[in-house]
């Protein structure tokens, strides 16, 4: 047996020596980095939808100053792959699909960073759906009729979205959701979840498995329910710094009891404070 792991620890030491070697391209193709700075320009009109596929890429969508939709891609890849990461842009039936190249997937190692920036007209979309692997969501400042979001394990960051409602996947990623308009669905397996507003004046269903989920609420509502049960995590109510109820479970009601905000968590913590 100890032959066979010194024979190998050998082939291994030959393989990396190999690699290192100035007669080896692995330096100059895997570990040299090239540029990457894309930029797209599509026709607004007709646009109702956006559809936004990724796999380690950062993505954000905000508003922009110009007529069109702007596409940006910037950041860095290997060399080897400097040529095979150019985004797939196709407008269909009005919707905006914006995909990776499945190119970019590659065994082996890989320096890879990139973002992809839309910037988009002022407008009434329909929809808008976000799927990554690893890269973090940022949208900001737009209105979708529904809005979907979906990540494994990369963050993201929703600030002054209006919206009918808006759907939150994620994993491992950490949520945070700031003034804001429209109703809340969220499904967390372990990522925390913060959400921050002046009122409570949408509904909002959030799931969590291990991860905390925070409300910072401007001002006590004068009508909502607020509605907590957790198999083993607890939870707290606060208003101007006094206690309002905690526990594995919460009630509170406040007026007419509308709108319904339900929290339900595994493990995960839960706290709700004006402040």
């Amino acid at each position: 047996m100890r032959k066979w792991i010194g024979i190998g620890l050998v082939l291994i030491a030959i393989g990396v020596a190999g690699l290192l070697s100035p007669w080896s391209n692995w330096r100059s193709d895997w570990v040299e980095r090239v540029e990457v700075n894309e930029r797209h320009q599509v026709d607004a009109d007709g646009i109702k939808r956006l559809s936004i596929e990724t796999d380690s890429e950062d993505v954000r969508v905000v508003e922009g100053t110009q007529g069109d939709i702007i596409v940006r891609v910037e950041g860095k890849v290997s060399a080897r792959y400097g040529d095979k990461n150019k985004l797939n842009l196709d407008v269909s039936d009005g919707t905006l699909n914006v995909r990776t190249p499945r190119e970019s997937i590659q065994f082996g190692y890989m320096v890879y960073h990139l973002k992809i920036t839309i910037e988009m007209p002022p407008a009434a979309y329909e929809s808008i759906a976000v799927e990554t692997d690893s890269g973090d969501i940022e949208l900001q400042g737009l209105a979708f009729g529904d809005m979907k979001l979906e990540s494994d394990s990369g963050d993201m960051a929703i600030a002054q979205m209006r919206s009918n409602t808006i759907h939150v996947q994620t994993d491992s990623g950490d949520v945070g959701v700031t003034d804001t308009e429209g109703a809340l669905v969220a499904d967390s397996d372990s990522g925390d979840m913060v959400w921050k507003g002046p009122r409570l004046v949408w509904a909002a269903e959030v799931k969590s498995d291990s991860g905390d989920v925070a409300f910072r609420v401007g001002e006590k509502p004068d009508n909502a329910t607020i509605h907590f049960t957790s198999d083993s995590g607890d939870g707290l109510v606060e208003w101007g710094g006094s206690m309002a109820d905690s526990g594995k479970t919460i009630k509170e009601v406040y007026g007419g009891g509308s709108p319904l905000i339900r929290i339900d968590t595994d493990s995960g913590d839960f706290v709700m404070t004006n402040g």
